[in-house]
């Protein structure tokens, strides 16, 4: 193992680092002169020297020849060349491996222009390992393994001492070194890295006496047991490219959120325990579905890899850069002593929109992309990474409405307080929960209800649905929890309904952010057991013209929601610039066709247009709503056309959980797979 590669940009730190550096040093420096006192007396020339020779060069190509660790905060290095190092203990005579290894290893790091401190730290760090090993050795009278008797189980117990001692002293001096760089504990950094190099050095330990062995007896053999250390180290780059792929970006290469929110979340923690910040950047394309639309996703795809490109090569090696999906990405910076950096950060992140970027894909025009910033810094108020990005995305949204390259969020802020406030309403009793009915247009019969949100500020009193729907879509990840509360209420109102004897259906509008989230469905589907509904009870809801921000993703949940029996609606039908096509095209249960058309029932074309909606949603065996009905007049119209169910004031308001049951009492529901029922009275507006 070795710290070659370790941060290798970052700044050393806390002050007990250069005083760990030094001891290891020193003590290296002593088990080397150790060393050559005792081959002074006793020899340097090993009894087989073909061997020693082969063992030190393979030792010093396995240093060449590293793998790349896959933590994205720390790019150190493992090695397979324990084994080799371990096998020299027995072939040179007195301490001549402690020289042996430490040269190796001073050859490796020369080559891979190590700096002059981390040479000379990796360096005696072996050594000292590789002496302390010998001593074991020494000590149990094992050096010899031509004169050990094979049969003395003695023989076993200090051999695989000098392992544990070969292999825990780098492992521990590593540990106590990225200890004072992480500003992390000793003991949380070993628990953490301890095996992380066990697969590989670690279990090839063993191998070093058995190659002297068949060296030494059998050397026909020894190409065979050799072998063993390309299979581990082929193995552990597998299993280390496997890992990789789970934690990086597959186009960009960058960290993907999963990874980001772990390692960001361990840098929360240490920065909590030193005083010190952590910094998160959001950042956003600017009209990146225009690119995509106008020259085909291979272009956008050229486009994000060239910003991601720009991202990493700007921010600070220690700095952690993720593409979140789609075209958003995140940067974190953790051990942050000023809040000024996080503007310094947002000013360079910002100069990756400066020039045009140039794509295959569009040969000779050359794009502008422009993108917006959110900045947040950990302090009081914001002390985990979920928070951080939730106050950043607020802030990358404000400052898009406000057209800034970039903006930080402040807790003290307007914007800051609004993303705190609507967490606050989704979490407790400001928001609350309305139900307005859908009626058979021809009897009358309580079909379903809608279930609409409503939020009434302390401060500011009701908030319009329109605004905080908005603004928890801008958020980004707000509208998962505000959909998952609303659902929750939705389905326990729907059980209340149903134990008291309406078999009704309940709707629930959703975002394209919901749809395009991959658990969202089984979240839904989940909350559905858990009330014990059946699924055709449930209707979701959403615009035409959230489904053309991201069709294909949202034909996908669509898709597995009506499968399993949930109903899906198109709200608003005609209010948008969708084609036709999309009722064929989109896996759909309902047709709600917008309030404008219905305001047209005196009309004889508006009549003629309502037929022809009524017509189109029978065609496509969809059940047809009419929503915005003010009066009976308008009601008896729409049961004329042909319409299945109605909405609106003149059929009922939305009213609290309690006054809907109250509402309900005495009325007829109809099972949409059932009997009609009875005529009932319409409430005027």
């Amino acid at each position: 193992m070795s710290l070659r590669a370790a941060h290798s940009e970052r700044t050393w730190g806390p002050h007990l680092l250069p005083a760990i550096v030094a001891g290891v040093v020193g003590a290296g420096a002593l088990a080397c002169a150790h060393a050559v006192a005792v081959g002074v007396d006793s020899g340097f020339v090993p009894a087989v020297p073909w061997l020693a020779g082969l063992l030190f060069a393979s030792m010093v190509v396995a240093e060449v020849r590293p793998l790349r660790t896959i933590r994205p905060s720390d790019a150190s290095i493992i090695t397979v060349s324990l084994a080799y190092s371990c096998a020299l203990v027995f072939v040179l005579p007195g301490y001549g491996a402690t020289l042996a290894v430490a040269a190796g290893t001073l050859f490796a790091d020369l080559l891979d222009r190590a700096a002059p401190q981390k040479a000379a730290f990796n360096t005696a760090m072996m050594a000292l390992s590789i002496h302390l090993g010998t001593v074991v050795v020494r000590a149990g009278g094992a050096q010899d393994l031509a004169t050990v008797d094979p049969r003395d189980p003695m023989v076993l117990v200090t051999l695989l001492a000098a392992f544990v001692v070969i292999y825990t002293v780098p492992t521990v001096l590593v540990a106590l070194v990225l200890s004072a760089v992480e500003g992390d504990s000793p003991v949380a950094v070993l628990r953490r890295d301890f095996f992380s190099t066990l697969p590989s050095d670690g279990m090839l330990l063993p191998l070093g006496p058995v190659l002297v062995v068949v060296g030494t007896h059998y050397p026909v053999l020894l190409p065979l047991a050799m072998v063993l250390t390309p299979v581990v180290h082929m193995s552990t780059r597998i299993s280390s490219e496997h890992e990789r792929d789970a934690t990086e970006d597959p186009l960009t290469g960058l960290l993907n959120r999963r990874a980001l929110e772990q390692e960001a979340e361990a840098g929360l923690d240490r920065a909590a325990r030193s005083g010190r910040r952590v910094v998160v950047l959001l950042v956003d394309l600017n009209g990146f579905k225009a690119i995509n639309d106008t020259w085909g996703h291979h272009a956008g795809d050229e486009v994000i890899v060239e910003i991601a490109r720009r991202l990493r090569d700007r921010m600070p090696p220690s700095a952690l850069v993720a593409r979140l999906g789609g075209d958003e990405f995140a940067v974190v910076l953790s051990d942050v002593s000023s809040p000024d950096v996080a503007v310094e950060m947002a000013e360079v992140a910002s100069e990756a929109f400066v020039d045009p970027v140039e794509v295959d894909a569009v040969e000779g025009v050359p794009l502008e992309v422009t993108g917006a910033i959110g900045v947040a810094t950990s302090g009081p108020g914001w002390s985990r990474f979920g928070e951080l990005t939730r106050a950043a995305d607020a802030a990358m949204y404000a400052g898009k409405r406000r057209g800034l390259p970039y903006l930080l969020a402040d807790p003290e802020s307007s914007d800051g307080q609004h993303v705190q406030a609507l967490e606050r309403a989704i979490d407790g009793d400001e928001m609350h929960m309305v139900y307005q009915p859908l009626v058979d247009s021809r009897t009358e019969a309580v079909m379903g209800f809608e279930t609409l949100a409503r939020w009434n500020h302390p401060q500011h009193g009701p908030i319009p649905p329109w605004e905080f729907v908005r603004d928890l879509e801008a958020t980004g990840v707000l509208i998962g929890r505000f959909t998952e509360r609303v659902l929750g209420d939705a389905v326990v109102m729907l059980r209340r309904l149903h134990d008291e004897g309406h078999p009704v259906s309940i709707s629930v509008n959703v975002s394209p952010l919901n749809l395009a989230d991959p658990g969202f469905v089984d979240t839904v589907l989940r909350t559905l057991r858990d009330h014990d509904i059946e699924s055709r009870w449930l209707v979701l809801e959403i615009t035409e013209t959230a489904l053309m921000s991201n069709l294909a993703g949202c034909r996908r949940a669509l898709r597995r929601l009506v499968d399993s029996g949930v109903g899906v609606s198109l709200d608003d039908f005609g209010s948008g610039h969708s084609s036709l096509a999309m009722i064929k095209d989109i896996p759909l249960t309902e047709l709600k066709i917008d309030r404008s058309f219905v305001t047209n029932t005196g009309d004889e074309r508006g009549v003629a247009l309502l037929r022809t909606l009524v017509e189109l949603a029978r065609i496509h065996d969809l059940r047809s709503i009419a929503e915005g009905v003010e009066d009976r007049a308008t009601l008896r119209a729409l049961a004329d056309i042909g319409f299945d169910q109605v909405q609106g004031w003149g059929i009922g308001r939305p009213l609290g959980a309690e006054e809907t049951l109250a509402w309900m009492s005495g009325r007829t529901s109809l099972d949409p797979g059932g009997q009609h029922g009875v005529d009932l009275t319409v409430v005027e507006r």
